[in-house]
């Protein structure tokens, strides 16, 4: 468990800066010191280097309140801005806003700060390498509790969190706006540090920042390194996470893509062997034909040219009545087709397991307004017979 580097400002980065570095297993100060302003931050390096790094911005620098969000969906939380315009005294594109989840997701910790101070002080720390993991208002770093307030005295200065409420103010001005407030329980006050003018030399001098770093947690602040002030560690798990995400991606596509593939060349496999099925039917219907280019076109010129030539053809009104039956009869097979044009009739040649499948295709046929006559009989193997039936309406 790491311990904890507290670095607070007493303004801005040209004013003094106190620092305390905290162990969080005894809960003691291991040791404390105040840098002249924002260019000395290079001195805290060998600190940094075995510490958590925490930035506490002076309260009167941020704005803090709570939202209720109507729900959790992306689109309520895109919205807290806007939520924000009629307490802003400033435009929103101007401040970077953070928020955080307090006692239920919808319920928010939201702070706003000038984008200019953000990134003011970034650039101090990447100045003096010094890797920065938190930014949160000094307020928001005393204890949060249900119907209990923390005051903290910090010379002519005052650090206050209530539940729903939190600030850094003179003193005197907290006077005033005290009745304001709801009223709690408890009232935890917490006493006396230094001033930045005369912390330098006295044990009480870091009284303030102990009381903030005893009362860290976490869970209870608002980390204004969100967004695009992540760190720059953060921001490279999230792009490994994001060239997973991508990679993954690519892999789920390209399967997708071997399955069409594969698809495609199944159904093309089915067309070929469709086509060749046609060509088939073609020449056996008209085995005079010696050159078939379009099965299809040259059955539509065949047929149409054989109506032509009998004022009695009936074919296609014959095939349309047993189609059905024989694509629902299991097991057989049309292996050719013949019209008997002087008789006007249809011979079938079907190879099927058995004759007693032979024989119950007949009687099917005949109960389509067809009149089924059987024909030649052949075993051609062990499970295979070849017959004819001849069709007539």
């Amino acid at each position: 468990m790491k311990n904890q580097l507290f670095i607070w400002p007493c303004n801005t980065p040209e004013d003094a800066i106190r620092w305390l570095e905290w162990d969080r297993s005894s809960s003691q100060v291991l040791s404390q010191g105040q840098l002249e302003n924002g260019s000395a931050l290079a001195q805290l390096q060998p600190h940094a280097s075995r510490n958590q790094v925490i930035l506490l911005l002076p309260g009167s620098s941020c704005f803090y309140t709570q939202v209720q969000l109507p729900n959790t969906s992306k689109q309520a939380q895109t919205a807290i801005p806007f939520m924000l315009e009629d307490k802003l005294c400033q435009p929103i594109e101007d401040l970077h806003i953070a928020h955080r989840p307090m006692d239920s997701a919808l319920n928010r910790q939201v702070v706003a700060v000038e984008h200019t101070l953000m990134q003011t002080w970034i650039d101090a720390f990447n100045q003096a390498q010094i890797q920065l993991e938190t930014i949160t208002p000094d307020y928001l770093a005393l204890p949060l509790q249900p119907d209990y307030a923390t005051l903290l005295h910090a010379g002519p200065e005052l650090v206050c969190r209530y539940p729903q409420h939190a600030a850094s103010m003179p003193a005197a001005t907290f006077q005033q706006w005290q009745p304001l407030l709801p009223e709690v329980s408890t009232v935890n006050e917490l006493g006396g540090g230094a001033t930045c003018e005369n912390s330098t030399s006295s044990d009480s001098a870091h009284a303030a920042l102990a009381s903030l770093a005893s009362g860290f947690n976490p869970k209870d602040l608002v980390n204004l390194r969100q967004a695009q002030y992540l760190p720059q560690g953060q921001l490279s798990v999230w792009g490994s996470k994001l060239k997973l995400a991508a990679a993954l991606a690519a892999i789920a596509l390209c399967a997708q893509f071997a399955i069409f593939k594969m698809e495609s060349a199944k159904l093309q496999q089915q067309i070929t062997d469709y086509d060749t099925q046609v060509k088939q039917v073609f020449v056996s219907a008209f085995p005079e034909t010696r050159r078939v280019i379009n099965p299809r076109s040259q059955m539509k010129a065949k047929l149409a040219q054989m109506k032509r030539g009998s004022g009695n053809f009936r074919f296609l009104e014959i095939m349309n009545q047993a189609a059905p039956t024989l694509a629902n009869a299991q097991g057989i097979k049309l292996e050719q087709i013949r019209y008997l044009q002087k008789d006007n009739a249809v011979k079938l040649t079907l190879s099927a397991p058995d004759f007693e499948s032979i024989n119950n295709l007949q009687s099917a046929l005949n109960s389509k307004s067809l009149r089924a006559e059987p024909g030649a009989y052949q075993q051609t193997g062990s499970n295979q017979v070849s017959a004819q039936i001849t069709l007539q309406d």
